[in-house]
């Protein structure tokens, strides 16, 4: 009988009990009920809810429980994220040693996104308010614009009909018409800003890492104070676009044709 007992909440443990089982045995119900000491009703409901979620499956005789494919397949985006973090970090750190501005590298999870990576500059005491897992919205900041920017059409507008577009600060974009035709000139210039949308006195600029199916896989950014990010953006645009390239060949992907950025003031 495997215990649940260490668990902060007993139904969590009831479940890892079950798919912790059900990864070294495929089993019906009696066997499961017998091994895990379960009451056979709460092992039932709780066999119901993961089929439900596709964390578990019934086999063809209809009466043998197995792993579902659900989990295979957060399993595999969970690897592949650990893989980009490994692939990312060298890159984004000779960003921020090049910049001495806060780094980050962002990735799409549903409706937001979220800071797989975050680098400190060395000789700034500023410090950005974030954090690796951070969860941030996809219109006010510059990674997610960048994610969002670069999602099919059809999905693109889905996304932004679904968003609950609050001003976090006077200079957010809430309409979505507004949003929308933003992300048009983001993927058009291949970089994004968050100028003061999500935090006064904060700039953030941030550009598209592409995976090798063509697809847009992450975003790298810089983020500092506005005495920081201001006047001429030339060199911070290059120093960033030459870590999202390098950040895409690691991951086997191709960048499109490189833009003369010229010359950009903010």
């Amino acid at each position: 009988m495997t215990e649940s007992k260490g668990y902060r909440n007993p139904l969590v443990g009831r479940i890892a009990q079950v798919l912790d089982y059900l990864a070294r045995n495929e089993a019906a119900l009696p066997a499961i009920v017998r091994d895990l000491g379960l009451p056979k009703t709460s092992a039932y409901v709780l066999l119901q809810s993961l089929l439900d979620v596709g964390y578990v499956r019934l086999l063809p005789n209809g009466k043998t429980y197995a792993l579902g494919f659900k989990l295979y397949e957060i399993g595999t985006l969970a690897a592949g994220r650990i893989n980009l973090r490994d692939l990312a970090m060298p890159h984004l750190v000779e960003l921020r040693d090049a910049i001495d501005l806060t780094c980050h590298l962002g990735c799409l999870d549903g409706m937001e996104a979220f800071y797989l990576i975050k680098l400190q500059p060395t000789n700034n005491n500023l410090q950005i308010n974030s954090w690796e897992g951070k969860r941030i919205s996809l219109y006010s900041s510059g990674v997610g614009k960048v994610l969002l920017a670069w999602q099919p059409p059809e999905e693109q507008t889905r996304i932004v009909s679904q968003l609950h577009m609050e001003a976090i600060t006077p200079h957010t974009i809430t309409c979505p018409d507004v949003l929308l035709n933003h992300l048009a000139d983001i993927r058009r210039r291949m970089w994004a800003m968050d100028n003061e949308e999500d935090g006064l006195g904060i700039r953030c600029v941030a550009m598209p890492v592409f995976s090798v199916d063509g697809r847009v896989s992450a975003a790298v950014s810089a983020s500092g104070p506005l005495q920081q990010i201001d006047g001429d953006m030339t060199g911070l645009l290059k120093a960033l676009n030459r870590a999202a390239r390098a950040i895409t060949a690691a991951l086997g992907g191709s960048y499109p044709p490189p833009r003369d950025i010229g010359a950009v003031q903010v």
